[in-house]
């Protein structure tokens, strides 16, 4: 009898360690989840780590933390942050399994000790520079827009969008707007003068891709990137420029929901440059700003801003618009943005917009919808499997002030003013063989298609152009005639054709 209890008690601890060992296993691989800090301790949304193969993806949430958990790398993986503002020693996924926390330092800059700034002075340098940008940026003008967009699979071109047209920047303002449909400046003031856009061929096919969009609500978890995907000219681009200047230091409102740090002081062209490192402070989002992220201001030493930069930040204004939560989960697509700002004797107005997207799935698996955050949509199908990206470059010209309500009125019914965020038209009644024969000639970078994906003979991406025009004229009622509006509009600015 004795031996049996001591049978059953040496049993009972089996199980009891046994059950211990089970628990532990449970936590460690159901519920591991590692903090992305900065040496200051402050968490760092939306931060991608990549695996010097590519192969494999880990990033930060919303609230900086990675889940680890159902994660199935190999623990000799060694990864590095894949950012322009960060970085960290290589680590592998076996030291990274063992740690609650990684440290990422600031990337350093060129910077002398005699120019550390204290972040108060940094605070009031912004506060001077966005109430000059309130102050002088041009209340309402139409300027002439080139728009350049490549889709690419991998390293190899699938479509390039060429779109040349006017663009209205009406009632510029910085109030805090609850709904961005509702922003008296939105971007969806333009008219199309001319366009190139080529068909989709993915993947070297020499047929085109089918239909521009196909969403389906319907359709969950990762199925709904499988199914769904929208290839549309969009001006996304353009409305998270109207978030950075609502919701970012440009806005002297929101200066105190950022925490800063000098990067950099140059000279150029006998100007001093303050390049000052923006971040958004946790408890500030998003009951209040609604841009969650890390960004860089270039600015002069009297306040004029140059350029703001952002990586991966979280946009609530003009993307996921209802979204009331406090966590958004992971970024499906790391990307870089950028707008350069031109300062005359006019005032202030926007030179250049500059977005890559890159389509990259986190190792969590499975994906589950709801838990996930994307910048644009997906040009199509299966975006991680195809390694899809996109490069958006927006060029501003002709820069011609609006001074009355009767020339505003007369550009909104010439241009429209469409809802910013998606498609927009790109029809013209014809498309000008000459003139983009001429902008293919001057700007090689655009013509220079892979031989693999396209004709070299400009004749055949002529023809992919006028097709691809006749489509989008479908939808289009107000091409039924024959005079373009924003053709007309720019003869009577400029008085002279937009190709001459």
């Amino acid at each position: 009898m004795q031996g049996e209890k001591v049978v059953q008690q040496t049993d009972i601890k089996s199980r009891f360690l046994l059950f211990l060992l089970l628990a532990f296993n449970s936590y460690y691989c159901v519920a591991q989840e590692i903090k992305v800090i900065t040496q200051d301790g402050d968490a760092v949304p939306y931060l991608y780590f990549a695996s010097s193969s590519g192969k494999y993806y880990l990033s930060s949430d919303s609230n900086g933390f990675i889940d680890i958990s159902d994660v199935h790398i190999p623990d000799t993986t060694v990864f590095k942050v894949y950012s322009d503002f960060y970085s960290s020693e290589p680590t592998s996924f076996l030291a990274m399994r063992s740690r609650k926390e990684i440290v990422v330092l600031y990337k350093a800059g060129l910077l002398s000790e005699l120019y550390i700034m204290p972040e108060e002075s940094l605070m009031k340098l912004l506060g001077s520079a966005s109430r000059l940008f309130s102050k002088r940026y041009l209340k309402n003008y139409v300027a002439t827009m080139g728009y350049r967009r490549m889709i690419y699979s991998g390293e190899k071109p699938v479509q390039q969008y060429l779109v040349y047209g006017l663009w209205g920047s009406l009632d510029f303002n910085q109030d805090h707007i609850r709904h961005y449909w509702d922003d008296r400046n939105l971007m969806g003031v333009f008219g199309a003068l001319d366009s190139f856009v080529s068909d989709f061929h993915l993947s070297g096919k020499k047929t085109s891709a089918g239909p521009n969009s196909v969403v389906n609500q319907a359709v969950s978890d990762e199925d709904f990137f499988n199914v769904n995907y929208v290839n549309e000219f969009n001006l996304r681009a353009l409305d998270i420029k109207r978030t950075v200047e609502i919701y970012s230091p440009l806005n002297e409102k929101y200066v105190k929901d950022y925490s800063y740090r000098l990067e950099s002081i140059s000279n150029e062209r006998g100007e001093k440059l303050y390049t000052i490192v923006f971040k958004t402070k946790s408890n500030k989002f998003p009951g209040h700003t609604k841009l969650l992220g890390t960004g860089k201001i270039v600015l002069t030493e009297d306040g004029k801003v140059l350029k703001v930069e952002l990586e991966n930040a979280e946009d609530r204004y003009s993307s996921f618009i209802r979204n009331k939560e406090a966590k958004a989960g992971v970024l499906l697509t790391p990307y870089k943005w950028s707008v350069c700002y031109v300062h005359n004797e006019l005032g202030i107005f926007t030179a250049s917009v500059k977005m890559a997207v890159t389509w990259r799935a986190p190792q969590k698996s499975p994906l589950k919808r709801g838990d996930w955050y994307y910048i644009e949509w997906n040009p199509y199908r299966r975006p991680f499997e195809n390694r899809l990206k996109t490069e958006t470059e927006i060029v501003f010209s002709e820069i011609v002030p609006i001074v009355s309500k009767k020339q505003k009125d007369k550009i909104r019914g010439f241009l429209g003013s469409s809802f910013g965020a998606g498609a927009t038209y790109y029809a013209v009644e014809i498309v000008n063989h000459d003139f983009w024969f001429k902008v293919l000639k001057e700007n090689l970078g655009l013509g220079l298609i892979n031989s693999d994906l396209y004709s070299t003979d400009f004749e055949s991406l002529y023809q992919q152009a006028v097709r691809s025009n006749e489509i989008n004229r479908l939808g289009y009622s107000g091409n039924k005639n024959k005079n373009n509006p924003a053709r007309v509009l720019y003869r009577e600015i400029h008085n002279k054709e937009y190709y001459e």
